[in-house]
């Protein structure tokens, strides 16, 4: 019986949950752009939280939907050897107002766990041919509770989307129900 408590505790400790977390954020005072189509390179990292680049994904495009934004995800394979002509014809084909990118800037380990990722969520407006706006997000382990990845990857999309509408970047976001 003991071994058997033993091992539950064992294992509720060394599942988590997850938090997404915004931290500085940033927008051109002079934009007066409203992106209508947002080519979105997922660079997210799955080592932390395996499904979070889809469950991002497939949380983002119908949000942005929601705001009026037809938005494309693109996740690169770094395997490839031709990942930056790929790219590039995405771009080109999918014809977009503005480019939002991710660049995984800090990661903080405990043992053999990671406890918190960071990443710079960038906006390019290629109309205007310069960046628009900026922010840091976290997401952050909590030891002691479940969690599913589709979660935090709808969390981050939500965030994400709540932030760039009160920046005053996307314009025509319906109002959000309070967190």
């Amino acid at each position: 019986m003991r071994l058997q408590f033993a091992a539950l505790v064992l294992l509720i400790g060394t599942v988590s949950c997850s938090t997404v977390e915004i931290g500085d954020h940033t927008g051109a005072s002079n934009y007066e752009g409203n992106p209508k189509r947002i080519f979105i390179l997922n660079q997210l990292d799955n080592f932390q939280h395996k499904s979070l680049p889809e469950d991002f994904a497939a949380a983002i495009e119908p949000a942005m939907a929601k705001c009026n934004v037809e938005a494309t995800v693109y996740r690169p394979n770094s395997m490839e050897l031709d990942a930056e002509a790929k790219l590039r014809t995405a771009v080109q084909l999918f014809k977009p107002d503005a480019v939002l990118s991710f660049q995984l800037t800090h990661r903080l380990f405990k043992g053999m766990s990671i406890q918190n990722e960071s990443y710079t969520v960038t906006l390019y407006d290629t109309l205007q041919k310069r960046q628009v706006w900026h922010e840091e997000i976290s997401t952050r382990g909590q030891m002691g509770f479940p969690y599913k990845d589709v979660v935090v990857g709808s969390l981050l999309a939500d965030q994400l989307l709540r932030t760039m509408a009160a920046d005053n970047i996307i314009k025509t976001c319906p109002p959000f129900p309070p967190e």
